[in-house]
Order: structure tokens, then sequence, then C-alpha cells
């Protein structure tokens, strides 16, 4: 994006809602009771108890316009974002928009995990809608210091407008997942590691699923080595990762059907929400491979298959953000998904006609006569 046809769109933005907030203010002085149409000023620690009240009864969506930078809206820090988390596991639709630079890419990710984040260069704003029928807007002053003061409004008109601007500006911005890697990307260099201990090699395999923020794929080469991550707890960091919207999908190779279903009785039982699949064609590859986000992978070798620890088993691990390498893992992966696709398809198939093996089924042939046809014929028969 354009910083200056950002900043042109952002002011013109500006003046159109700053002539309403004309009629914002001749409101003040007739707000009297919270069950009226009003717009109001609320000050101390009631602005603090409306805006939880507010969030307490949002049933369908909140969209947030905000600085990350602001006090109030630290991740994890106030009882502001407590009641975000809590909209979160109620079902509400959030939607944020902020800025995020190098600055604010620690909290943005927190947000992340929570909420759709959209970015725009440069936006200076703080104000939400509730349900698309509550704004609300916190106050600042210079110095960014949180000064308990609420801009709070409930008239259809200017809610009607304060929501087409949030929308104007959601439809501006791009993914704020897509921003956080571009800054990334440039603060990083194109790396190759080679990771010789295991424990250093399990450590950094979770730490990337912990800051994992939209997808992890990993492919088993045996049965073994899944069972042996499992064993580690590797399943319960994935299960966490699903919980915060990270879609997380496992490949895993048998050689047979009774492996594959002892194996998935076993995962089923566990119930983790995350789809995973097998495949039988023979892989080309005895490693253990993991892409995050599609921005990372790493790969780790397996030197004895019999073991049972991870540590006794792994050998050397390639750790990269090389955008040829990060490719080449999520196209193999891919490939090996559709092909375990056509083979669910395939046996679902077998056990149809299996089912159906034995029956003296006789083919019937079925024909409707339209409306039309039996016109036509009437019609032949009285000529």
């Amino acid at each position: 994006m354009e910083v200056g046809s950002t900043q042109s769109e952002h002011f013109a933005l500006w003046i159109y809602i700053s002539r309403h907030f004309i009629d914002v203010w001749s409101h003040l002085t007739a707000a009297t009771d919270s069950d009226v149409k009003q717009i109001q000023m609320v000050v101390g620690e009631e602005a603090t108890d409306l805006i939880l009240h507010i969030m307490s009864r949002i049933t369908k969506k909140l969209d947030y316009c905000f600085d990350p930078r602001e006090p109030f809206i630290q991740a994890g820090n106030t009882p502001l974002w407590n009641a975000v988390i809590q909209l979160k596991k109620r079902g509400v639709r959030l939607r944020f928009i902020i800025d995020v630079t190098q600055e604010t890419i620690s909290n943005c990710k927190e947000i992340i995990r929570y909420a759709e984040v959209g970015h725009i260069d440069l936006i200076k704003a703080n104000f939400g809608i509730a349900d698309g029928m509550e704004y609300l807007s916190y106050v600042t002053d210079a110095n960014k210091q949180f000064a308990k003061q609420l801009l709070y409004g409930n008239v259809d008109s200017f809610v009607a407008t304060q929501q087409y601007l949030f929308d104007y500006l959601w439809s501006k911005s791009v993914p704020a997942k897509e921003k956080i890697r571009e800054i990334e990307k440039g603060m990083i260099r194109d790396f190759i590691e080679t990771i010789q201990e295991p424990q250093q090699t399990q450590k950094l395999a979770f730490d990337i699923i912990n800051s994992s923020m939209d997808e992890v794929l990993i492919l088993f080469p045996t049965v073994n080595a899944f069972r042996r991550a499992e064993n580690q707890g590797l399943l319960e960091l994935l299960g966490k990762a699903r919980e915060r919207g990270v879609n997380v999908r496992i490949l895993i190779h048998v050689n047979d059907e009774k492996t594959r279903e002892m194996t998935q009785k076993k995962f089923n039982e566990k119930n983790f929400k995350i789809n995973m699949q097998y495949i039988t064609k023979d892989l080309q590859t005895t490693m253990t491979t993991m892409v995050v986000d599609q921005a990372v992978c790493l790969s780790i070798e397996v030197n004895d298959e019999t073991k049972e620890n991870f540590e006794d088993t792994a050998g050397l691990a390639t750790y990269s953000n090389s955008e040829s390498t990060v490719s080449s893992c999520i196209s193999i992966f891919e490939t090996l998904w559709i092909q375990s696709e056509l083979d669910k398809q395939n046996k679902i198939k077998q056990v149809y006609f299996q089912l159906f093996k034995g029956f003296k089924l006789k083919d019937e042939t079925y024909r409707r006569r339209w409306l039309s046809e039996r016109r036509t014929k009437q019609m032949q028969a009285k000529e």
C-alpha cells in the first residue's frame, strides 16, 4: 500500500466523519438515560465499567480500529483484553484494524490468536462498533496515556456512519499475517541451518509450533515416527495451536489397514480437532518434515527406526526459511495429501460395493412421462 495515497484517503475520510461529530456533540447535553438513543462522554471508572458491560452482551460481532501500542489494549494485560478472549470463546466475530510495525509485531501476533486482523499503514484511529448498534471510542492524551474517557453512542444514524467507515477501512486493509511475514522477511535473511543435537531439534520444533499463526503441516514417514512425537507431547501442543485457530494437518505413512485403524482409534480417544490422514504409497524419504505458516520448514532424519525415544532415533535436522526449500516441502505434502484423499474415496467405494455384494439386484429403468409428451400423444390420437 502506498503511503501517500493512504494518507490522502484517510484525510478525506476524517473530513467526512468530522462533519458528523458536530451532530455528536449536539446530542451530548440531551443524553439522560442509557435506555434511550444518545451519545455521551463517560469518564473515570464508569468508562471501563461501561465498555466491559457492552462487551459482555455482544452476540454477533465486534469491529474495532485501534493502535496496538495503546496501554489499554495491550494483549494479556487488562480486563478489556480478557473480555476480548471471552468474546472469542462465545463465538463472536472479532475484526480489528491496526498498524503492524516492527515495534508492534509481538503484540499483534498475540491479537491474531483471537481475532481477524487487518493492517493499514499509518492508521490513526481508536473506535469500535458492537453488534452494529453501539459505538465506543477510548480517549487518550497526547502522551498515549490512558485517560479513562469513553465516547459512547447508540444513535442509529451515527453508528451507521461509523460502521460504514470501519467497513471501508477493512476493505482497504491487508491481512496482518501477510504484513508480519513481510516485516520478518526483511529482518531475517534466508538461512539453512543444520542441527545435530536431538534435544535442540525438539525444542526448535516446539518453539515454531508455539509461534504458528496460520498453518502447520507435518509428514511422518512411519507410524513409529508419529508415536515418538506423540510420546513427546507434540499432539497436545498441536491441539493448543488448533484452539487458537491454526489449521493443523498431519499425514502419516502406513503399511497396512490394521495399523491405520489402530492409530486412528488411539488418536480419536484424545479428541484432538486435528485433520489427520494416511497414505500407503511408498515414500522417497524417511525424514519427518514440518512446515509452519508457509514460512519455515524443519526436516528430521531418522537414524534407528526401531528405537522408541526421539533422542535415540533423531539424526541431523535441517531448518530453513528459504523460499525454494519451503515451497518444495509444501508441494510434496500437498501432492501426498491429494493422493490420500483419492485413496480414502476408493476405500469408500470398495466398502459400498462389498455391502451390496451377494444381493441379486435387477436392472430397472424408470421413465418419467412429461406433460408435454402426453399432450403430443393426445393430439396425435385426435388426428
